[in-house]
């Protein structure tokens, strides 16, 4: 029971695929290919769906990131088994997230600045664990030490050859 509840406040929640505003449903979607395919899924099961035409839905896309699907609610509320299909989203646990390229870069140049950069490379990865993210903070150690290291072998190729 205590791991069941921990998980589900592990998971990072996807934002709500379907609103409901009076007799119509608004679907999200990601791009407008997943709108096209969400449009034909529901036309296939005798849904009738709004899409605007290409040009609205690209411009619609570039605005707010995503794209709308409008669809009558009381046929979509009647077929069930579709709507787990449609609504469908994973979550995605924080302790998997990876490191972002820019947090690798930055944990390799805290390598370099040894002072400052251990004192901060401690306060993140000690952040990072505290708030579930393992992940990360094994890879933030991983590149600081491929910081140090690379700062090690400049300066041991610089008194070599000097």
């Amino acid at each position: 029971m205590i791991e069941q509840s921990k998980r589900k406040t592990d998971e990072a929640l996807p934002s709500p695929v379907a609103n409901k505003k009076g007799r119509v449903i608004t679907l999200k979607c990601r791009t407008p290919d997943e709108a096209y395919l969400v449009a034909e899924e529901l036309e296939r099961a005798d849904i009738v769906t709004i899409l605007p035409d290409e040009e609205s839905l690209l411009l619609e896309y570039k605005k707010n990131g995503c794209v709308e699907v409008l669809v009558s609610a009381r046929a979509y509320e009647s077929a069930d088994e579709l709507r787990s299909v449609v609504e469908y989203r994973y979550c995605v646990v924080r302790g998997d997230l990876r490191l972002s390229y820019r947090g690798k870069l930055f944990a390799s140049s805290l390598g370099v600045v040894i002072v400052p950069g251990l004192l901060i490379f401690a306060w993140l990865r000690a952040s990072y664990k505290a708030n579930g993210y393992e992940r990360r903070a094994k890879e933030l150690k991983l590149w600081f030490l491929v910081g140090v290291i690379s700062w090690v072998v400049v300066l041991g190729c610089c008194f070599v050859f000097v």
